[in-house]
């Protein structure tokens, strides 16, 4: 196992351990929130800082204008950023309610977008209500598609109340997945190293 597949398998085993915190009071208190997953976002945020060689941001977006050749085009929100052990995790958080219509392969696209921050892995968080409709097809589903696209930098947890999942591990960071044109590289590797440093201060 290399070093960054190490890093991933052992930041998803923290992240399970974390999703897992969040009991039925956590849930039931975020169903009334107007952005549900909101709430989910900050316990796991809280959590994570209690972890050893671990810094958080939450809420990221848009920072980013001209490098180079290179326009920044309208770019992902990401729920959370952490840096574990060196490496740069983005974590996008799903908490569909039982009103809601939700698809299940909600936030495959902002996942693969977060590669453009110059993140090493990109993790998809479902925490689906108890009793929630076809709950075992949307976690099969949205399984088969992660690993049907042949991206190996996103990791995908999904969990309940009662249950929690760890049902994709990433194996190799965006930056190893292929080539890419010159400028694009430097545009991200920029943004990549002023993430480093704001999650380093």
């Amino acid at each position: 196992m290399t070093n960054s597949s190490l890093n991933a398998a052992n930041f998803g085993n923290i992240l399970k351990t974390v999703v897992e915190s969040f009991n039925p009071g956590h849930l039931a208190h975020a169903i009334r929130r107007k952005v549900p997953e909101n709430k989910l976002v900050e316990h796991i945020r809280n959590e994570l800082l209690l972890q050893p060689n671990t810094k958080v941001a939450k809420h990221f977006s848009h920072q980013y204008g001209y490098f180079g050749k290179i326009t920044f085009l309208y770019q992902p929100g990401v729920d959370l950023f952490a840096l574990y052990d060196g490496y740069l995790h983005g974590i996008e958080v799903k908490l569909p309610t039982l009103k809601n219509n939700f698809v299940f392969y909600k936030g495959v696209d902002e996942a693969l977008a977060q590669s453009t921050y110059g993140l090493d892995f990109s993790w998809i968080i479902h925490f689906y209500p108890i009793g929630y409709a076809n709950l075992y097809s949307y976690c099969k589903w949205m399984e088969y598609t992660i690993k049907n696209s042949r991206c190996p930098s996103i990791g995908y947890i999904a969990a309940t109340t009662k249950t929690c999942q760890f049902c994709v591990c990433p194996k190799k960071p965006f930056s190893k997945a292929l080539k890419v044109d010159e400028d694009l590289k430097n545009a991200v590797s920029h943004i990549r190293n002023d993430l480093n440093r704001r999650l380093r201060q």
